[in-house]
């Protein structure tokens, strides 16, 4: 805000002015739509332990973020014969 850089050192009310015409000319301020973590979708709920370290992994890992196993997640058939 304009009250907020004249509140600077050595600024005046003037200058304080033509800083925030700038600003206000040049940045756009766009709203946090990020789209929730991944742990919280339903895809990846599935979590696992890495066998070397313990750490969580999720089957769309391909190292354990903490020890740096290489993981291969291998899928069993549901459907028995």
């Amino acid at each position: 805000s304009k009250e907020a850089i004249a509140a600077v050192e050595g600024i005046s009310a003037e200058v304080a002015e033509k800083i925030q015409a700038i600003i206000d000319e040049n940045v756009e301020v766009v709203e946090d739509q990020r789209e929730e973590p991944a742990e919280a979708t339903s895809e990846s709920a599935d979590v696992y332990e890495c066998p070397d370290c313990g750490s969580p992994v999720s089957p769309e890992m391909t190292r354990c973020p903490n020890c740096g196993v290489e993981l291969s997640f291998e899928y069993e058939d549901d459907q028995e014969a």
